[in-house]
């Protein structure tokens, strides 16, 4: 037996070939009689869109005609529907595609319904495309539109993890009495990143030591502190000078002379004290002076000699802002 398919929707001569006609483009022949404008044709065989036909009358010639007769729909019923992953874990922001297989494979209807049991941990699209939206656990359900057969995936959601971006201390200069302590402070960016542990260091012990930001003074000099994250390596640094220990300096603001006036007989002395204040002023050296030495003279400690008689004005002045009294 031979088959034969056309390559045209012309009508075909194959008395030439003479071929058997027993299947056509695989189908089998089935003979019987049809009416088509009162004409009585015999049905060869069908492929698909087309009638094979053989005109009444013996004619050896059969023709291709199109007589818009489909062949029947065989249905395939659905059986089930498996998810390619049980159980998945996303970070926020993330996405994962799952992928569902209906079986049977061919089977005829492969449209299904996604669903999220928690729209706001984990959304679904219709293509399966999941999106992790907060922390927590929502189970995707996959369901044939055929039969309601369902498969589910649990998804939990994470947090992701929050990187150190940078790094700064405060102050970025420093000067500190030796003997006197300081602390630094380290800020990391973002101001969430999940590992915000920084570790210390100076370039000098000699000068200062550092312990959790915390400067310890050993020695006059200059020394540079690094903080550096533990996240990333990432560093800032902070320049520290250490100063002798010296008493702070405490300005002059003015002179007292506890007399006003002075009478002292030819050739008597008399002791004037001035009072620098404040009283705690750092430079408490004070210049005497006489208006006419000739009359009374004064030393550097304001003693005052009486050398003839007459009047003189003796002046006090402080060393430091030159304040001055008579």
């Amino acid at each position: 037996m031979s088959s034969f398919f056309p390559n045209s929707r012309e009508e075909i001569d194959i008395k030439s070939t003479n071929p058997t006609l027993s299947s056509i483009h695989g189908f089998n022949i089935e003979r019987e009689r049809v009416t088509r404008n009162s004409s009585y044709l015999e049905v060869l065989g069908w492929d698909f869109e087309n009638i094979w036909m053989m005109p009444e009358g013996g004619n050896d010639y059969p023709v291709l005609r199109n007589l818009s007769i489909t062949p029947p729909v065989v249905t395939v019923n659905t059986t089930g529907v498996t998810l390619d992953q049980e159980t998945l874990t996303i970070q926020v922001g993330g996405t994962v595609y799952l992928t569902a297989a209906i079986a049977p494979a061919n089977a005829t209807n492969q449209t299904v319904i996604w669903s999220s049991s928690d729209e706001e941990i984990a959304s679904v699209l219709s293509d399966g495309t999941i999106t992790a939206i907060t922390a927590g656990t929502a189970v995707i359900t996959v369901t044939t539109e055929e039969g309601n057969f369902q498969d589910s995936c649990t998804v939990t959601v994470i947090n992701g993890v929050v990187h150190v971006s940078g790094i700064s201390v405060s102050p970025e200069t420093c000067s500190i009495i030796l003997g006197n302590t300081l602390t630094l402070t380290a800020t990391v960016t973002p101001s969430n990143a999940d590992n915000q542990s920084v570790t210390w260091k100076s370039s000098n012990r000699n000068v200062l030591t550092v312990y959790k930001g915390k400067i310890t003074t050993t020695g006059v000099g200059t020394a540079t502190v690094t903080a550096t994250s533990t996240d990333g390596n990432l560093t800032a640094v902070c320049t520290v000078t250490v100063l002798p220990n010296t008493p702070p300096i405490i300005p002059v603001t003015g002179i007292i002379l506890p007399q006003n006036n002075l009478t002292l007989t030819e050739g008597n002395t008399h002791a004037l004290t001035a009072a620098v204040s404040p009283v705690n002023a750092t430079n408490q050296n004070v210049t005497w002076n006489s208006d006419n030495p000739s009359i009374a003279s004064v030393d550097t400690n304001g003693t005052v000699s009486a050398n003839a008689s007459g009047m003189t004005f003796i002046t006090a002045r402080t060393a430091d802002g030159g304040f001055t009294i008579k």
